[in-house]
């Protein structure tokens, strides 16, 4: 699921979507921490703004599949972040992302 076309197709039901997203950690700017989004706009995953954070963010895709299976239509929570800083050649151990991210999401089905 990138965006646009490609939500349309893992989601045929969904006529709306909204999101948002506020990140709280390192890297977010405070002007910039509530992200929205759209059918148009979402993607599989929110990237991280923590620099030092790698294969992390959101993964939003997961939460809308469980919303899509149980016809959910308003769906609230927080989560931290799944990345882990530093990089896998250094010598020290590799620590979890210290961000988060707290998501709003509401959908409307074509047949509600």
């Amino acid at each position: 699921m990138e965006s646009g076309k490609t939500f349309s197709i893992a989601f045929p039901n969904v006529s709306e979507l909204h999101v948002t997203i506020k990140e709280i950690g390192i890297g977010v700017k405070p002007n910039k921490s509530a992200k929205k989004f759209s059918h148009d706009t979402i993607t599989k995953t929110i990237k991280c703004s923590n620099p030092a954070c790698h294969n992390g963010g959101l993964k939003i895709a997961r939460i809308l599949w469980q919303m899509d299976s149980n016809r959910s239509t308003a769906f609230e929570g927080s989560v931290k972040c799944t990345g882990l800083e530093g990089t896998p050649q250094a010598k020290r151990k590799r620590l979890s992302c210290i961000n988060s991210y707290h998501y709003k999401i509401s959908i409307k089905y074509k047949d509600a």
